[in-house]
């Protein structure tokens, strides 16, 4: 944040602060793709132990059924739908340079596996180095698109696999690491759906 000298009355110099609207934003959009990329880990992670731990007890064959299908989602379902986002670019008549700022399939493929709000990130200040190409939504447009996307098509799927794995666990036996790992997963995925339909409604675009 910028900052300023100002005169007083007594001759004295004070500082004021000057808020830098662009900087505050730049920070959103970073914390926005950690963030989902920290959710992203812990529903891999949420549907990893549910596997496990069904494949160790075999107490409940629905649990091992909602972790497969969480890990499923997470990994083919939204991967596939995720890949929209740069196969769309694709439809420019500047493919060339648009496939080029995508380092050829790099970006399909990390959108693929659920990174598209990093990758934009990475991609916006790295490979565009904040220049626009025409006919392409700049930088933090595409981020907070590939967030929006987490939100409404991942998290809100996960969210509710976790909470119905939670309410068909036995509380009292259940590992306690398996029920902070799904208890934590549910809280992020939850923050993320309702953070993609504040962007989905125009939030912030």
């Amino acid at each position: 944040m910028r900052r300023r000298t100002t005169g007083h009355d007594d001759g004295s110099d004070g500082e004021a602060s000057v808020w830098n609207p662009s900087r505050d934003l730049q920070i959103f959009d970073a914390a926005l793709a950690v963030g989902c990329l920290c959710d992203l880990l812990l529903d891999w992670g949420s549907a990893l132990a549910l596997i496990a731990f069904e494949v160790l007890e075999a107490k409940n064959s629905n649990l091992l059924l909602a972790g497969v299908f969480a890990l499923l989602h997470g990994v083919v379902l939204y991967g596939c739908t995720a890949t929209l986002v740069p196969r769309a670019e694709l439809r420019s008549v500047y493919r060339r340079e648009v496939m080029k700022s995508q380092g050829g399939h790099s970006a399909m493929l990390a959108h693929f596996l659920g990174c598209g709000a990093l990758t934009e990130l990475i991609r916006h200040r790295c490979c565009l180095k904040g220049r626009t190409i025409e006919g392409l939504a700049d930088g933090p447009r595409r981020l907070r698109r590939a967030a929006r996307l987490h939100g409404l098509v991942l998290a809100s799927v996960q969210a509710c696999v976790q909470l119905l794995s939670l309410i068909s666990l036995d509380l009292e036996t259940a590992p306690a690491l398996l029920v902070s790992v799904l208890s934590l997963s549910l809280g992020t995925s939850v923050f993320h759906f309702f953070l993609g339909i504040f962007l989905w409604l125009g939030g912030i675009d």
